[in-house]
């Protein structure tokens, strides 16, 4: 128990910063009309990893039978975390529809670590009705991968740069789903941003495609 109020407490200064920024967003503008639609090709973007390793997106489709794609705007985000806590909530039902979930956003690697370790102390200590048992040991690494896009080159060619008054160009919120080869079969362009699918509307279309 004790361990558990720990956790939540370590959560507040990140939590904090976080609804500030994005209360900062709702003014933001489109900086790029989306170039991306169901059915066509994806392209082969490059992203670092957490390490800072450059990594190639069509590799990593190779690893699952289908990939959910999931542009979030940023480690301050709060509606980004919330999905991300969503999704770890259903991680199990996707792997066992042979489905990854990566999530890219233009953060820089150390800060996108970050982010994961935050998502993953929010799903374990995080005030939510569900009871879930306790991990075995200290949290740590997201179980998600997580790639960085920080020269911006992939989100605007996708189309789906934004601007940000504080942080320049972020990604709109999106969600894909793609197969092996790259196609498009599912997408979610978020029209504002807090607007993303439920993590059961998004295995609702892995379960359809």
């Amino acid at each position: 128990m004790l361990r558990r109020w720990i956790g939540i407490l370590s959560l507040w200064p990140f939590l904090a910063f976080s609804f500030l920024a994005c209360s900062t967003l709702q003014s933001s503008g489109s900086g790029t009309s989306p170039s991306i639609a169901a059915g066509k090709k994806i392209p082969d973007l490059a992203f670092l990893d957490t390490e800072g390793n450059q990594i190639q997106l069509y590799p990593l489709l190779q690893r699952a039978n289908r990939t959910v794609l999931v542009f979030y705007r940023g480690y301050w985000c709060s509606y980004c975390q919330e999905q991300f806590v969503g999704l770890r909530g259903e991680l199990s039902e996707f792997k066992e529809q042979g489905t990854q979930v990566i999530g890219v956003s233009v953060d820089e690697p150390d800060l996108m670590a970050e982010f994961g370790r935050n998502v993953e102390k929010q799903y374990w200590y995080g005030t939510r009705k569900e009871t879930k048992k306790s991990p075995e040991g200290p949290v740590s690494d997201s179980p998600f991968l997580l790639l960085s896009d920080p020269s911006r080159e992939g989100i605007q060619k996708l189309g789906i740069a934004e601007n940000h008054p504080r942080f320049g160009l972020v990604a709109r919120p999106t969600t894909i789903l793609l197969d092996k080869e790259g196609q498009v079969l599912w997408l979610y362009l978020g029209k504002t941003p807090d607007d993303r699918p439920e993590p059961g509307t998004v295995l609702h279309a892995r379960r359809w495609f």
